[in-house]
């Protein structure tokens, strides 16, 4: 079986490696301004964070950042799932299980409005970074349109990252690779994810025949079939590793005839493994002079009264001390690196981490980053007792749309914020404007002869 077509793109601007040289080359002091001024930007897409996997420092390691699409609100526990699921699989390939040590992996609970992916990039439906198949003409090219939202979204949330990878809520074949490595869910989800990872960590070309368009030299690709002068000459005549040319363009040559990047199910070949070994290795060496970069994320940003919050410190250049003030937060002070923090009253809390290395201190600060709501108004009566109610937008600007049961024409609605307090009332309609709202937390709130029906939106 043949894999996805990899789509030829830089890399992300200011992922690790760039700020870490920019830390070396310019001075440790422009180069912090310039990260927090970039994630400032980007504030408005945060979203919770789950780490999957944690070895060390986030400069002396690849930081590997798992994104949903088409997962909605109602999807998050499976996305977490299927990161998990893609995460343990991974560490039981190579180069992956034997460089495990050298890699952090994160999950960012992305939510769409809709579910799964387009089938037309034309026709892009509500998912959140715009994934869809039919891309650039081919079926089962799965790419993600909406490449800002994805940069903004890895800015905000891991700043440091190295490698972004987009998992798409959709059982359907497809994967892509190049900027981020981009696979569906589909039943060979692991193995697309590490084909792609290949195009998109190793720079590795496809070695079945993709196209003329496609070929060029690379690390597994050439058109030298000389042993003495090959790319991969010092590999020759080992472990299946030849000069084998491709049927369809005899002058073009691949390493080997079962490798990961030509058939699935396969090992990555011994040129594939070490390109992509070297590439881990390349971006985990530390620099021990370099003041610390405070940063953190959490399992949650909008729950109810009594729910508890799992933090994660996610800091640079080796902390040995930790200080997290949690507004409104029990324990409302910590000295732990990952604390637990529980919210008894509702309200929206600023969370501050200062964290401590042998050069000094450095401050990282989230206003109103956790929302708290009343356990009243996120109440959700059993699946099936209720109307049907979808509304969107989500986060919303200006209108935010329902669709909804005929049953619920013309009921009287309620928004209440963050602390229970009624901001807004009306009829339930197609459309309601909501710009006059401040940015924040809110529950839309419908009394129905079944209970109360709510739903909870985000005001940008």
């Amino acid at each position: 079986m043949t894999s996805i077509r990899p789509l030829a793109r830089p890399r992300a601007p200011f992922s690790a490696p760039v700020w870490q040289g920019l830390s070396r080359t310019m001075g440790v002091l422009p180069a912090l301004l310039l990260f927090f001024v970039f994630a400032g930007q980007a504030a408005a897409q945060v979203f919770p964070v789950e780490v999957l996997h944690y070895t060390g420092s986030p400069d002396e390691r690849l930081n590997m950042v798992i994104l949903g699409d088409g997962y909605t609100i109602d999807q998050q526990d499976k996305f977490m799932e299927d990161a998990r699921r893609m995460a343990e699989g991974m560490f039981l390939q190579e180069p992956f299980s034997s460089q495990k040590e050298l890699i952090n992996l994160y999950a960012v609970k992305v939510v769409s409005n809709e579910s799964g992916a387009a089938m037309d990039p034309n026709r892009l439906i509500d998912n959140y970074f715009g994934s869809s198949y039919w891309s650039y003409g081919i079926e089962r090219l799965l790419w993600v349109w909406r490449l800002n939202r994805v940069a903004n979204v890895l800015q905000a949330n891991t700043p440091f990252y190295d490698e972004g990878v987009i998992m798409v809520n959709d059982p359907k074949y497809g994967g892509a690779g190049g900027q981020y490595a981009v696979f569906s869910t589909n039943a060979q989800a692991l193995e697309i994810m590490l084909h792609e990872l290949g195009h998109s960590l190793g720079g590795l070309a496809d070695e079945y025949w993709a196209g003329n368009q496609y070929a060029r030299e690379n690390t597994n690709m050439t058109q030298d079939n000389d042993p003495q002068t090959n790319r991969w000459r010092d590999f020759l005549y080992e472990n299946g590793i030849g000069i084998y040319p491709h049927e369809e363009s005899p002058t073009w040559y691949r390493p080997h005839q079962n490798c990961k990047m030509r058939y699935l199910g396969r090992d990555f070949c011994d040129v594939c493994d070490d390109a992509l070994s070297r590439n881990i290795r390349s971006m985990t060496s530390p620099d021990l002079f370099a003041m610390p970069v405070a940063f953190f994320g959490a399992s949650d940003l909008h729950v109810e009264v009594g729910s508890q919050v799992q933090f994660y410190d996610m800091s640079s250049f080796r902390p040995v001390a930790w200080e997290w003030t949690f507004e409104g937060g029990e324990p409302a002070e910590s000295m732990e690196q990952n604390p637990a923090v529980t919210y008894a009253e509702p309200g929206i809390y600023t969370v501050t981490l200062t964290v401590t290395n042998h050069r000094g201190p450095n401050t990282h600060t989230k206003e109103a980053y956790i929302n708290v709501a009343p356990p009243d108004v996120t109440s959700v009566t059993a699946p099936g007792a209720l109307p049907v109610l979808h509304i969107y937008p989500n986060p919303v600007a200006a209108d935010l749309r329902m669709e909804y049961d005929a049953a619920l024409e013309g009921a009287a609605f309620t928004v209440l914020n963050a602390l229970g307090g009624t901001v807004l009332t009306g009829r339930v309609q197609e459309s309601v404007p909501v710009h006059a709202l401040p940015p924040g937390a809110y529950v839309l709130r419908i009394d129905t002869p079944a209970g109360p029906l709510t739903r909870r939106f985000l005001k940008q």
